[in-house]
């Protein structure tokens, strides 16, 4: 399985293989995959299993998440998380400075 994105349990020890050396991807690359299937998976995945109530039935919910989310938001007495501000999700992200090596030699 080497290769397969498997770390082997050698993976400290001197002279084993360093695997960060095989990335091929950028942090703004994975970023861009991730919200990529996000937004995917609430949009356009269809939730097979989920359990319909007679009211959402009613309203012609999709078996989206979004739909759903969407709906259940809609609902008088919904306790769903409050919404914020655009942009305050991106202003409260961690900070993003890179280690460097000598950061992990301490």
């Amino acid at each position: 399985m080497k290769g397969k994105g498997i770390i082997e349990p050698d993976y400290q020890e001197r002279g084993s293989h360093d695997y960060r050396k095989d990335a091929c991807l950028t942090m703004a690359d994975f970023e861009k995959v991730i919200l990529h299937c996000t937004i995917y998976y609430n949009s356009q995945r269809i939730m097979e299993s989920f359990p319909y109530t007679e009211d959402m039935i009613a309203a012609q919910v999709k078996p989206l998440a979004s739909q759903i989310w969407n709906w259940g938001k809609s609902q008088i007495g919904a306790n769903l998380i409050r919404t914020i501000a655009k942009g305050a999700a991106r202003d409260n992200r961690p900070n993003q400075s890179r280690p460097t090596h000598r950061d992990h030699c301490r």
